[in-house]
């Protein structure tokens, strides 16, 4: 697991600092899946909180996915950070964020299976000079500070990518590959056929004079992924303007072939020079020609739409790893594009069937996918108020992955505050409105919730610690912490507050985990609110996939 000390990261900026400021180690740490369930190594994550000073700070996990950073911050008041990891296959990261009470916080992420949890799994094509027992290897991927070391089965070795060998004669050779760079390893080991050609002697002058037209070509195809056939299989066609005899094929990557028609799986990822030869009677033809061969992979047909909603403007999207050679998107109101990446603006609110048509070497695709677009008045104020309190005392946050420029707490009780979390004691028990004030991207809007302050001991803490998978597709846990044993009841509402599912829980002091199941919710993003009896104790966000 790797670790990051770091000093001085947030000064706090509250209009003045004065008398010595005491600072305390809070340790932030948790794990990156990808959504095969397996640890993502090597991967970013960013720590960074408003009002701090600087560049975001950040670690990469390590082998096992996990990370951990130990931060030096003000002990006293709590500060709000945010940690984030970029997603690769949204444009958005994934953001958590968490208050600096207590000493540690703990924030698993799950990200797209689109990158190889193992970024070290190596492989590596080579290639012979002609007429020469030299052989040039080049190892893939291309890690950053990694090293490579060859073993080439003749009792010689190298360091390097690519690397030059000569052999001291023909034969087969197994030639091993070990990969090592500072967050992970990996090796291969594959057979390496040494051949020793010689150029054929030229053919005998020809008997009678005749006129000969010696002309060909070949046709590469790829061929679609089917039960039939693996990926990265083409189809080879070669012709002539003349009697073709004979047909022989050198694939590029140490496998030969023979006849007019022939296919060929390649096995890695690659740029292959594919050599054909003809024979007639009087003629001998030699064709090249170069296939470039991407990263196995399933029907390109199975992506997903994407998209991305503001208000009636909405940018589109594949989750596709290869570029498609043409597309046409028909977002279901009349209006199209061939746009790769389109934005479209809708011009009412409601329910379109987007459907984009797309083909990839040569193969045809067709997606669909029901949005929903929301009126922009609708969601005017896409932020939330989370409080905690322990007896008069509450302390306040902003719940939301959007930057915000500036704020102005309004507590009920006639005093205010422009902290981002603020903190504040009641003169007494008590039903007070708080009201947000909040500006964004030249937008100023307004949030009103009642807290409800019953005695000067409290009812009792509980907090959400955690929600994993966030985004949840089925099956969710909740990670709850209790002040004392409390039963609860658990509310999950939709942006406009439309209660949606309720569970009761009997919670005992210390952490709780809590089981829920939401397939039957739709995509979208919602909030759990934490109930005792009449009063609000907990809030948290999370996404429906």
């Amino acid at each position: 697991m790797k670790k990051l000390l770091l000093f001085s990261l947030f000064v706090l900026l509250t209009g003045g600092i004065s008398g010595q400021v005491r600072y305390k180690e809070f340790k932030i740490y948790g794990s990156v899946f990808n959504t095969d369930k397996n640890p993502v190594a090597g991967w970013d994550v960013f720590i960074s909180g408003s009002g701090a000073a600087g560049n975001p700070a950040s670690v990469k996990t390590g082998r096992d996915g996990s990370y951990e950073a130990v931060i030096r911050v003000p002990a006293e008041p709590v500060q709000t950070l945010t940690v984030s990891v970029k997603d690769p296959c949204v444009n958005i990261p994934a953001v958590q964020k968490f208050t600096t009470e207590g000493s540690s916080s703990q924030h698993d992420f799950i990200i797209c299976a689109q990158n190889p949890p193992n970024p070290c799994k190596p492989s590596f094509k080579f290639s012979q000079l002609k007429n020469e027992l030299v052989l040039e290897f080049s190892a893939n991927p291309a890690i950053r500070d990694a090293k490579y070391y060859w073993s080439f089965g003749d009792g010689n070795t190298a360091e390097g990518n690519p690397v030059r060998h000569e052999f001291s004669k023909a034969g087969r050779y197994k030639v091993s590959l070990r990969v090592v760079s500072p967050s992970c390893t990996g090796s291969i080991e594959l057979e390496v056929e040494v051949k020793l050609t010689v150029a054929p002697p030229p053919p005998p002058p020809p008997s009678r004079s005749i006129e000969a037209r010696c002309c060909g070509s070949i046709q590469i195809l790829s061929v679609p992924v089917t039960n039939a056939s693996a990926p990265n299989t083409f189809r080879f066609i070669a012709k002539g303007d003349f009697k073709v005899n004979e047909v022989r094929w050198d694939f590029g990557d140490g496998e030969l072939g023979t006849g007019a028609e022939v296919t060929h799986t390649y096995k890695t990822e690659g740029k292959y020079r594919v050599t054909a030869w003809l024979a007639g009677e009087d003629c001998k033809v030699e064709l090249g020609a170069y296939v470039h061969v991407g990263k196995n992979s399933a029907d390109p047909c199975k992506v997903d739409i994407l998209s991305k909603a503001n208000g009636l403007n909405v940018s589109f999207g594949l989750n596709t790893p290869q570029a498609p050679d043409k597309i046409f998107w028909n977002f279901g109101d009349g209006n199209s594009s061939s746009d790769l990446n389109p934005t479209h603006s809708y011009k009412a609110p409601g329910t379109y069937k987007v459907v984009v048509e797309f083909s990839v070497n040569g193969q045809y695709c067709r997606v669909e996918r029901e949005i929903k677009v929301e009126d922009p008045v609708r969601d005017r104020c896409p932020f939330s108020i989370q409080f905690r309190q322990k007896g008069l005392d509450v302390s306040f946050s902003i719940l939301s992955t959007i930057k915000y420029d500036k704020v102005l707490w309004m507590f009920g009780d006639g005093a205010e505050s422009t902290l981002d979390a603020p903190g504040h004691t009641y003169a007494k028990p008590g039903t007070y409105q708080v009201v947000l004030v909040i500006s964004y991207n030249g937008i100023t809007c307004k949030i009103t919730q009642e807290v409800k302050i019953n005695s000067l001991t409290g009812p009792g803490t509980v907090s959400i610690l955690d929600i994993s998978p966030n985004p949840v597709d089925q099956e969710m846990t909740l990670r709850l912490k209790s002040s004392d044993k409390l039963t609860v009841v658990l509310v999950i509402v939709d942006v406009t507050g439309q209660s949606l599912k309720k569970k009761q829980v009997d919670l005992e002091p210390g952490e709780n985990i809590v089981p829920w199941d939401v397939q039957d919710l739709k995509s979208g993003v919602y909030f759990i609110t934490v109930y005792q009896g009449q009063d609000v104790v907990a809030r948290s966000r999370f996404q429906k996939s």
